[in-house]
């Protein structure tokens, strides 16, 4: 380790730092070498004083006694007043394969385990994990508190990635918090042993991180996981997951081996990888009847069930659903619970989401997976298939229970083959097209002389009108009839969304059956068929 220069002692600079460099390499022992340590009594941030230093070696560290502008994760101020914590920051480098994009996404995630593996060394009990950053602490006579956190910003270079990895621990509880926090005095004192001294404390971090980053390098997170599992807070709970417009609640299975969280809901498995998500657990459910949303291009369809039946349920136009979805929400205080499908944009289900949260009830958007819930879907890549599409298909097989093909009729027009198998549904494939109107709409935008409204469906038009309706009607009848030999003679044509009255006419040698709730009799039936809210059992739907 390479000693910095001592601060100057003349009476107008500053008070030299806490940590003593002689003292910290004596501490670090044969490690000492990996490291270049540089001591400040303060700074703005230890992370943006490594980024000022692009040329350093990889093994850099600074560390400081206190910070101005500390930062922790989405933006947030990490308070660091003079001698209360140990925060410090470490550059380094990844070459080759190891520092490509995908391989670094379980970073933060190592050096939580390092991090805990190293108190372990001191004697500290009760450290835990939470993703995709906090470092916990858990007593028996205090709840989970907030110990400290880590902050990993990388960056590509020419042979690898920089990464430069910020770490704060309380080793004294911080004045005004805003949060439940621990410290490792209070630790310590509770369990009557002498805290460790700060430069214990940074020395067995440090060699913890070397040999952990070591083996991520090497082997990836996936070697970590089960260590890191181990210590997580929260495995196999009931937890709560939410962002800026997005709520949902599951049973928390742990992480992927590229450190992606997991959660079980009633959409199936679900994988986070580190965004501006906040984990924290799960409230008791109010037992209240759910809300089955299908957000669609055009409306929001929505229903409201209660022990196996519907209580209610209708369409808005979206220029209308705010207003409506309020007024539903006074007039029905108890809901428990929300799950939905969407295709619409994030304009149309932020103020959605924001009633929702307002009314503390949490909601969870349906994810495709290759198998749930009595279907497997055989898509390529099966969570790319269309939410709806996917709760069409699961609704339309517990309702038939065999053979059939599925038919949504809105903005698009979506036509899937679901074949019987062994005692289950097999989504084999299926084709998308524009919708009915919007065939009119483009055929009316791309010529200069053609209608865009009017008409009706005619065997033989004789206006311009009617020939444009009948062309587009036949067009998407004519796909429902190819589809539909994909399958046994006899097999029933489901038809839902918007146009399926237009099109059940002109089906009239097939088995058509008008299914319109088609999409939120498959979301009622996951939500119904979930298990139980428990805190120890995956949980299928908030």
């Amino acid at each position: 380790m390479s000693l910095r220069p001592p601060p100057s002692l003349s009476p107008d600079a500053p008070a030299a730092p806490l940590i003593d460099l002689t003292r910290l390499k004596a501490c670090l022992g044969p490690a000492a070498g990996r490291f270049d340590v540089d001591a400040l009594d303060h700074c703005d941030s230890t992370n943006l004083e490594l980024a000022r230093r692009p040329q350093a070696p990889s093994g850099t560290v600074v560390v400081a006694d206190a910070q101005s502008a500390g930062r922790g994760r989405r933006g947030r101020t990490w308070v660091s007043p003079p001698g209360a914590g140990l925060t410090f920051s470490l550059l380094w480098r990844f070459n080759g394969p190891a520092g490509r994009p995908e391989r670094l996404s379980g970073l933060s995630l190592a050096v939580g385990l390092a991090v805990a593996q190293a108190l372990e060394s001191l004697g500290i009990a009760g450290v835990r994990l939470k993703w995709p950053n906090d470092i916990l602490l858990q007593s028996t006579d205090a709840p989970l508190a907030k110990l400290g956190g880590i902050l990993v910003e990388t960056s590509l270079e020419r042979s690898g990635a920089a990464a430069i990895i910020g770490i704060g621990l309380n080793l004294e509880a911080p004045p005004d918090p805003g949060q439940p926090v621990a410290a490792l005095a209070d630790a310590c004192r509770a369990a009557g042993t002498a805290p460790p001294d700060r430069h214990t404390v940074l020395a067995a971090v440090l060699s913890e991180l070397a040999q952990v980053l070591d083996t991520f390098a090497r082997d990836g997170f996936a070697a970590l996981r089960p260590a890191w599992e181990a210590r997580h807070a929260y495995q196999q709970q009931r937890v709560c997951l939410t962002g800026e417009h997005s709520r949902q609640e599951g049973c928390c299975l742990g992480v992927d081996d590229s450190g992606a969280l997991l959660i079980e809901t009633g959409a199936g498995t679900e994988r986070h990888l580190v965004g501006d998500l906040s984990l924290r657990p799960a409230v008791a459910s109010r037992n209240g009847p759910r809300l089955i949303l299908d957000a669609g291009n055009s409306r929001l369809k929505w229903g409201l069930r209660d022990h196996g039946h519907w209580l209610a349920y209708g369409a808005w136009p979206w220029a209308e659903a705010a207003g409506a979805l309020a007024a539903l929400l006074r007039q029905h205080p108890g809901i428990d619970t929300a799950l939905g499908c969407r295709v619409a944009g994030d304009a149309q289900i932020a103020p959605l989401q924001a009633l929702l949260d307002a009314a503390a009830i949490p909601l969870c958007w349906l994810q495709p997976s290759a198998q749930a819930h009595g279907v497997r879907n055989s898509y390529q890549h099966p969570e790319r298939l269309g939410a709806d599409r996917w709760a069409a298909l699961i609704g339309a097989w517990h309702r038939e229970q065999r053979a059939c093909l599925v038919v949504c009729a809105g903005t698009a027009t979506t036509v899937d083959v679901l074949q019987a198998g062994d005692g289950e549904g097999i989504f084999a494939g299926g084709m998308i097209l524009p919708g009915y109107a919007l065939m009119r709409r483009a055929l009316g935008q791309g010529t200069a002389q053609l209608p865009g409204e009017g008409g009706q469906f005619t065997p033989l038009p004789r206006l311009t009108e009617d020939a444009i309706a009948t062309g587009c009607l036949s067009a998407q009848a004519g796909a429902i009839e190819r589809m539909a030999r994909q399958l046994p003679a006899g097999s029933p044509v489901l038809l839902a969304g918007g146009d399926a009255d237009r099109l059940a006419p002109l089906l009239g040698h097939l088995p058509a059956v008008l299914a319109h709730g088609l999409v939120l009799d498959g979301l009622a039936h996951i939500a119904e068929t979930s298990p139980p809210a428990r805190p120890d059992s995956a949980l299928a739907l908030p």
